[in-house]
Formats: structure tokens, sequence, C-alpha cells
């Protein structure tokens, strides 16, 4: 195992409202770009909840919007619109393995990911003391 010194820089933040109106657009950009539900990747549910299919796909579409408005046909095309940066990373929450204890909605498996996509957001990297 090893510890990271990371700086998100400009990260599609899961956890922010403003980011989820990008992550809606890129599922509406997905559903046309797969021509219908039908064609759509499916997440697991029960006991492979774990497997986000639909939501991977959905968070790549949203990167590859972006890098498309970096593209000299795009800045032609749309010479009044501000080109999107790419995200350096993506950060989200993620409730999984059931409740706690009996009416909970605090779950037994939460967790929070960090997913880094550009090397310039990694400081440093150690290996944690053992204890």
């Amino acid at each position: 195992m090893i510890g990271a010194i990371i700086d998100p820089r400009l990260c599609l933040n899961l956890l922010e409202a403003s980011a989820l109106g990008f992550v809606k657009e890129g599922y509406e950009a997905l559903l046309l770009d797969r021509k219908g539900l039908a064609n759509l990747p499916k997440n697991g549910d029960g006991s492979i909840s774990w497997q986000r299919n639909l939501d991977c796909a959905v968070i790549n579409m949203v990167h590859q919007i972006r890098e498309l408005t970096q593209q000299d046909q795009w800045k032609k095309k749309n010479p009044k619109e501000t080109p999107l940066l790419p995200y350096d990373s993506v950060r989200g929450a993620f409730w999984e393995g059931g409740p706690l204890y009996e009416g909970a909605r605090i779950e037994e498996k939460s967790h929070v990911q960090i997913c880094v996509r550009s090397i310039e957001c990694i400081k440093g990297y150690f290996r944690p003391i053992e204890i």
C-alpha cells in the first residue's frame, strides 16, 4: 500500500451540485450517442451493486465532451463559446454494503474515491508507517 499527496486541481466533484449538471448532460449525450436506453450499459444491483458500468460510461462521456471543445474544428464552429478545460480528477462518494444497523442510512462499505486523470495532480507519494 502507498499513500499520496494529491492536488485535485480542476476536479469533477460529484459532491457538488454544479458538477451534477455536467454529469446529467453527459448522460443525455451518451443516450443520444448510443441511440437509446436499450443500448446503455447497466449498473450492477444486489450483490454486485459496486459495478457502475453506466456511471462510468456517463463520466467518460463528460470527459469526451470537454475534449471535443478543445479541438480546432469545434472552436471554429463555436467562436463565441469558451472551450471547456479537461478535468484533472474526479471525486465521488459511494454508499454500498447495506445498512450498518436496522433502519440505518449509513451503509457498511460507504467510501470516497478519487480518480486522478492528470499526473500533475500527484505532488508526492510515500509508504505509510507500519504500526
